[in-house]
């Protein structure tokens, strides 16, 4: 829900970034369909 730049107290952390893209297929309109979903983890640590 929150941009990581916006967030004052956090920043990148080492590593790298997981991503998650549903099947498409699964939905009616594909990756148009409004319950399509990814996600993209990237690791953060405090400042």
């Amino acid at each position: 829900m929150e941009w990581l730049p916006a967030l004052k107290e956090y920043e990148f952390a080492a590593g790298y970034c997981v991503e998650y893209y549903d099947d498409p297929a699964e939905y009616e309109k594909g990756t148009l369909d409004e319950n399509y979903y990814c996600e993209i983890w990237i690791p953060v640590k405090k400042k």
